[in-house]
């Protein structure tokens, strides 16, 4: 018996030293914006599901993370540069400063995000015809516009501070703006000024998933995808604290854009 618990602690003194041995630390880029519950990676506490997910793997890996975060034009730069291991978030279809030629390499999906219009609750009727003026993060690319954009049938405002959108609606400043709706939601439920602002269904919507990109570590962007495959219950644990959840008005609609 005492020959079996020997041999088993010898086991995993192994299994730990190989695992510290092959552990390394990373610097990941991310957008120095307040986008919680999915991310604010300014806060000194908690930081939201990214960087819980990121963290749950870091657990499991042995390696350790840091975060930079900085604006969001500036992330692609400082990954070239290699100031930077990881992107978060990213996406391959988003515009990026990345030479064509560059091979990145993706995870897969933290979350799937969903883009929705809101709108004033006296406006719940509101046309896409009605819509002429959008409020959207700075540093965003609102792609769900891009064809009224293109026809100028709509003009576009940035704001670097998210409740500044939902001000210009309230002041009928801008007739929509477009936000995730998970992050609107809890602005709105925070905030006692906002309560009379709603998601339109009928009004632009799209899908899209955030995820952690490399240059130089294909081989951590794939163990990553094994972890995140292989935990469906820590994952499912992290949205439930986070309040992460399709959003009903949205849920059954069709033609929505997954990237």
């Amino acid at each position: 018996m005492r020959f079996h618990v020997i041999r088993l602690l010898l086991i995993l003194s192994v299994l730990l030293f190989s695992r510290l041995s092959t552990a390394e630390h990373f610097v990941v880029g991310a957008q120095n914006i307040a986008y919680y519950p999915h991310y604010d990676f300014t806060s000194r506490i908690d930081k939201g599901l990214g960087w819980a997910i990121l963290q749950a793997y870091a657990k499991a890996s042995g390696h350790t993370f840091s975060y930079l975060a900085m604006p969001t034009m500036r992330l692609q730069r400082e990954l070239l540069k290699g100031h930077v291991d990881f992107v978060y978030p990213d996406n391959p279809q988003w515009h990026m400063a990345v030479p064509a030629e560059t091979h990145k390499f993706f995870s897969k999906p933290f979350v799937m995000t969903t883009g929705a219009t809101f709108v004033t609750r006296k406006n719940a009727s509101t046309s896409l015809n009605d819509i002429n003026r959008v409020a959207y993060p700075l540093g965003f690319t609102p792609d769900i516009w891009s064809g009224l954009l293109k026809a100028r049938q709509v003009s576009l405002t940035s704001v670097t501070e998210l409740s500044t959108a939902f001000e210009l609606l309230l002041m009928n400043r801008v007739d929509a703006v477009t936000l995730e709706y998970t992050v609107a939601q809890h602005l709105i439920h925070t905030s006692g000024r906002f309560k009379n602002i709603i998601v339109n269904p009928a009004l632009p919507v799209d899908q899209v998933g955030f995820r952690l990109s490399s240059l130089n570590h294909p081989s951590v962007i794939d163990d990553l995808n094994t972890f995140i495959a292989s935990h469906p219950d820590i994952i499912a644990d992290l949205y439930e604290r986070y309040n992460i959840a399709t959003p009903p008005e949205i849920e059954a609609l069709a033609g929505a854009r997954f990237l």
